[in-house]
């Protein structure tokens, strides 16, 4: 061996055999070797350090079957390389990165022995598969999804525990047999205790034309006066309302349901005037505050005597007309009860025409 001078001054060599033998009982850990001189290499470092000499190799035995018990810690300055760590007792603790030898292959635990928990200080994931029923996911910052919630058979957002009232978004499944993709909107109803909350807008999905209803609210307007409901360009096409209270009305037709109160300010309660002369017709529209019934009673007034036509329309036609002549007595006032008057659901319409001697004329429609 040319490294044999390097140990000539510590070992004698009795015969190249028996230096084999020494050789192959160091490679290959078989029997026990004494030595009871320093053992020192080529570069002067001694493994006979303080307390600890050869000895001990004997003492501690380096075993050969894949065992190897130890109390302190195990320091590999060039990386640590092996198939498996039988050893799940204690705790392993890095100084440096922890990573799979391939990406993407290696799990960390499993289903049936799986981390009770881990703790990181942040954390990328390409797929979030599940988290197990019962147990909360806590997020103690700003949780930002750059794609979307999905649910897998629906899905609903709480703003707190469930056994307190709190408001609350459902999102039921396009596939749900009775729902078909709604959406279903509560808040609490000031009642404490579970599923104290009521129902306030509820979205209906699985039609091509679907309906918004409000339950348990009122739609109101956050500043008076201000805000409109439609535009001239989008119309709602028809309103359904029991009782409706207007200062002001400008349409061309009037449709209301004579079964329901309608309260109208203008001409109802106030004088409608007719301004000018002519003979050209001026159509008005009145609208009754209370159910049509008994008679009904018209009042002219002019501002001097002459001559005024009066064509009503009771939805069967201008089927009603008559000249009236207000002439000088009773300040220029004209009173008639129509009782054949049939009553529709356009209300009554009247066409007005002055003759050339009126230069103002106002009319009352009431309804007794």
């Amino acid at each position: 061996m040319a490294d044999l001078e390097v140990w000539k001054d510590y070992v004698t060599v009795i015969n190249a055999a028996r230096l084999n033998a020494i050789r192959d009982h160091i490679m290959t850990n078989e029997g026990n070797i004494s030595y009871q001189q320093t053992l020192i290499n080529a570069n002067a470092t001694s493994i006979y350090t303080n307390t600890n000499n050869i000895d001990n190799l004997s003492a501690t035995k380096l075993p050969r079957d894949g065992s190897l018990p130890m109390t302190g810690e195990l320091i590999c300055d060039a990386g640590l390389k092996t198939d498996i760590i039988a050893s799940k007792t204690g705790s392993t603790h890095f100084n440096g990165n922890f990573y799979p030898e391939s990406d993407n292959t290696f799990y960390m635990g499993n289903r049936s022995e799986a981390w009770k928990n881990i703790y990181a200080h942040g954390g990328f994931f390409d797929t979030l598969y599940s988290l197990q029923a019962g147990y909360p996911l806590n997020v103690n910052c700003p949780l930002v999804i750059d794609e979307y919630i999905r649910g897998s058979d629906g899905l609903l957002l709480r703003a707190g525990y469930v056994l307190d009232p709190h408001p609350s978004i459902q999102l039921y499944d396009g596939t749900h047999p009775d729902y078909k993709g709604s959406i279903l909107i509560s808040t609490p109803n000031g009642v404490s205790g579970p599923g104290e909350e009521n129902w306030r807008i509820w979205i209906w999905g699985g039609y091509q034309t679907s309906w918004i209803i409000i339950y348990n609210a009122h739609l109101v307007p956050g500043t008076d006066n201000e805000l409109g409901l439609g535009s001239p360009g989008n119309r709602w096409s028809e309103s359904h309302i029991v009782k409706g209270y207007f200062e002001e009305v400008n349409a061309s037709i009037f449709n209301v349901p004579r079964a329901m109160p309608f309260h109208l300010e203008n001409p109802s309660s106030n004088d409608k005037y007719l301004l000018g002369a002519g003979t050209v017709s001026t159509m008005y529209q009145f609208n009754t505050t209370v159910s049509l019934t008994g008679y009904k009673l018209m009042m002219l007034t002019s501002a001097s005597n002459g001559y005024i036509k009066i064509t009503i329309d009771d939805a069967k036609g201008w089927s009603y007309e008559k000249t009236y002549s207000l002439g000088s007595a009773g300040g220029y006032r004209y009173n008639e009860s129509f009782t054949h008057i049939i009553e529709t659901d356009n209300g009554i319409q009247l066409k007005i025409s002055n003759c050339s001697q009126i230069s103002s004329t106002s009319i009352v429609l009431e309804y007794k």
